[in-house]
Parts: C-alpha cells; sequence; structure tokens
C-alpha cells in the first residue's frame, strides 16, 4: 500500500466542501444536503490527476461554538484532517461573501505553517467574478473561483495545489478485503474503528447518529491489508428524521453489498433487538458472511459468554452458524480476536468443493431423510449438484421439479453442506434447476 500525500478540504459549514470532493473524486461518496453540518467525520478517497497521486480528505464544517458537543467533535475531526495532510484546500462561500468565520479559519490554518489555497466556491457564471474581490481580505496572494456543482475552476486549482505535492506513478491496484461495520446507532461502530486505528478517525458521542457518513481505511493488521468500513448507525425507516438519514441508510445499504465481510454490532446490555434482527436479515439477504461483534461485554456481570451464546442461538437459531466474538471496544479488550476470526471466515467462504465429493455428499443425504412426498404421490429427485459461485458458496441442484423442493428439506441440505465443508459465517445459497 502506497502512503500517499495528502490534500484536506476545510471550511466553515455548508460552502460545498463535500461537493467538491465529489466532483474532483469523480462519485458520490460524501453526504451532500443543504443540511448544515451534514458531514461529520473525515472521508477519505485516493485521486489521480496528472502525474500526481494523492489522498483526498472531506473535513467538517468549522464553526467555532464551544456549546455544543457535537460541533466540538466536528472540530475535532476537522483539525486531525489538517494536521495529517500535506496541503490544506481552504474552502468558502462566494456568494453568501466574506464572513468573520473564514477569517478566524484563516488564522487558525495560519497555525499550521503548511501550505493553504483559498478556493471560493459556487462562482458558477463569468458574471460573478466580482464577488471574489473581497475575499484578497483574507490575506492571500492568488485566490480560485470554482464550482463544484458545475466543475469550472477546478483545473486551475489543482494545478495549484499540486506544486505542493510530490509526483509519482501511477496507484498500485490491490485486491483487499472490505470490513464493514454495521449496527443500530450507538452501539460502537465508530469507537471499534478508532481502537482497531488507534486513532480519533471517526466522531464518537453519546448522541446516537454520530456518524452519517461512510468512513472507509486501509489497516494492516498481522501483515495482512484490509478496508476497513464505518458506517452510519442503521435506525428502523419509520423512525428517519431527515433525507440526511435516509441517505445515509442507502449508502449503508449499498456499502453491504460491496463488502466480503460484515461486522454486525450488538450491545451486550440489551442483546439481539429486533432492529438488529433487521440488519441481520439484510446482511444475510445479500449473501454477505458475518461476525457478530457483542460490544460493552465489559458491563456484563453473572453471565458466561457461553451461556450468553446459548441463550442468543435459543431465540435466533438462523443465525447459529455466525462466529460471536465479545469485545469492549471503549476498554480495546479482545480486538485481535475479530480479525484472528474475520481471515478464517474470510477463507471458508471462499472454499470450492470437489464435485465428486458434492455429489456423494446429496445422495447419502437422501437416502438417509428422502425428501417428502409430494400430494400428487411424487417426490423430490435430486441427479446431480454444481457449485455455482463462492463469496458466498452457491450450489445449483438438478432435480426433477424444482417445484418439489421444500424451504425445509432445502435447510437439510444446507446444514449438512455446513457439517461438513464448513463454510463458517457465509450463508450457503441453494438453487434448484428442473431436468
Amino acid at each position: 500500500m502506497q502512503n500517499l500525500p495528502k490534500v484536506a478540504i476545510v471550511g466553515r459549514p455548508n460552502v460545498g466542501k463535500s461537493s467538491l470532493f465529489n466532483r474532483l473524486i469523480g462519485m458520490r461518496k460524501a453526504i451532500v444536503d443543504p443540511e448544515s453540518g451534514v458531514t461529520r467525520d473525515r472521508i477519505y478517497a485516493d485521486m489521480e490527476w496528472d502525474a500526481y497521486n494523492f489522498t483526498l480528505i472531506d473535513t467538517g464544517g468549522i464553526n467555532f461554538d464551544k456549546t455544543c458537543s457535537v460541533s466540538q467533535l466536528i472540530f475535532k475531526q476537522a483539525q486531525l484532517g489538517v494536521e495529517e495532510a500535506d496541503a490544506i484546500i481552504m474552502l468558502v462561500d462566494g456568494k453568501d461573501g466574506l464572513n468573520p468565520f473564514d477569517k478566524d479559519i484563516t488564522e487558525l490554518l495560519r497555525g499550521y505553517s503548511k501550505p493553504v489555497v483559498l478556493a471560493i466556491n459556487k462562482i458558477d457564471i463569468v458574471e460573478q467574478m466580482n464577488l471574489v474581490t473581497e475575499f484578497y481580505q483574507l490575506g492571500f496572494e492568488r485566490i480560485f473561483p470554482v464550482s463544484a456543482t458545475h466543475g469550472l475552476g477546478l483545473d486551475d486549482l489543482l494545478i495549484e495545489i499540486t506544486t505542493y505535492l510530490p509526483r509519482a506513478g501511477a496507484v498500485e491496484e490491490i485486491d483487499i478485503d472490505k470490513i464493514t461495520i454495521v449496527g443500530k446507532p450507538n452501539v460502537g461502530k465508530s469507537t471499534l474503528l478508532n481502537a482497531v486505528l488507534k486513532e480519533d478517525r471517526a466522531m464518537v458521542d453519546s448522541v446516537p447518529g454520530t456518524t452519517r457518513d461512510i468512513i472507509d481505511t486501509r489497516v494492516s493488521i498481522c501483515e495482512k491489508q484490509y478496508i476497513l468500513v464505518d458506517t452510519a448507525g442503521i435506525r428502523h425507516k419509520k423512525k428517519f428524521d431527515n433525507n440526511v438519514e435516509t441517505y445515509a441508510f442507502f449508502r449503508t445499504e449499498s456499502t453491504i453489498k460491496r463488502s466480503d465481510l460484515v461486522l454486525m454490532l450488538i450491545d451486550a446490555e440489551h442483546g439481539i433487538t429486533r432492529q438488529d434482527n433487521r440488519i441481520i436479515s439484510m446482511v444475510i439477504e445479500m449473501g454477505k458472511s458475518m461476525l457478530l461483534v457483542v460490544n460493552k461485554w465489559d458491563l456484563i456481570k453473572g453471565c458466561s459468554q457461553k451461556d450468553y451464546i446459548q441463550k442468543m442461538i435459543k431465540i435466533q437459531k438462523h443465525i447459529s452458524y455466525v462466529p460471536v466474538i465479545f469485545i469492549s471496544a471503549l476498554n480495546k479488550s479482545n480486538i485481535p480476536a475479530i480479525f484472528q476470526k474475520a481471515e478464517q471466515v474470510l477463507e471458508s467462504s471462499k472454499t470450492k468443493v470437489q464435485t465428486a465429493l458434492l455429489n456423494k455428499m446429496i445422495s447419502d443425504a437422501q437416502i438417509h431423510r428422502p425428501p417428502p412426498l409430494q400430494n400428487n404421490k411424487k417426490r423430490l429427485k435430486i441427479y446431480y449438484a454444481v457449485q455455482t459461485g463462492i463469496r458466498p458458496p452457491v450450489f445449483t441442484l438438478y432435480v426433477n421439479s424444482k417445484k418439489y423442493l421444500t424451504e425445509n428439506y432445502k435447510r437439510y441440505i444446507v446444514n449438512i453442506m455446513r457439517q461438513l465443508f464448513s463454510y463458517e459465517g457465509s450463508p450457503i445459497i441453494v438453487h434448484a434447476k428442473s431436468k
């Protein structure tokens, strides 16, 4: 993995930082909405422009309100982004004009002794160029009018910012497993991410829904690289407060679809709730491997891990194949166990079964427990089976009539497959085709 130079985009709330970020990387990765303060965490994306490769960082809007805990956490995240950046794009709103906060942020950035390039956003037409003049009061020799919405002025901005960066070769493409952290709001997803990274990459607060953006980070654990993704907490759709939360849900859903493994975080004090079940069902329906990570285990007294799992599986029999790891993200306890088990599950999900072994299993299964008779006095006959996919493992059964394959008998076949071929943590998909 290359250690690329970093460029941070900073500014007060709602000046268009996420719009500029999305425009530069060529995709909608950061949430954009008229509501102020939508971006809260730092968001990273590698990009290539001309002869330069660098990591672009989107930060939350800086304001200096010391009475609001969320504003202070956003401010801290922005500061961390500035500290790790090699160069900074300070973005202001040309239509709003010069704001006292712009002056405060300018003074803040000058304290870091890093190159800062001033970009005036929302200059969408030539006639608006007169709006940029007052921003010279901030003391910059050159300023760069841009339109993040229409993509105007970005080449000039990139030419300027890359003068402070080293030239590099093409970004090396590496096939890295993506692990996504999901769960209800305030269950400890961001705390877990920060514990793994040993830094405050994701914003953590006691207010549910603090994380809204999708935060993905490359990590190296025991010489194995992963992309670790923190997502917004998923509430029931009926409880969504606004379109930002709705979009965050769909972003999380899309992220799960692109994942190789999902860490489903459970609050140890609450156990698996109805909303947890909805999220688990979504992960299973998407065919994703999963670990159940029971967080806040340090708060549980008088119950062994074995008893906890037995009680959980007694109610949730459909997830009996999913490994369970007990941790305290806050105390950073048992975190390595997650990745030890994750690697086992990821490898297991790629297992390919020899066709001869698979068909012997199918033959023995039918002898041990023949398929049930149908109302027409006929029964299912499985002629042969082949494996047709991995991650998740997919098997196709060639049968006399696929309508004879009942859900109960399919579960019976899946359970035998799981006993013989493991597939720990992975759903097994079985299809039937009539011959």
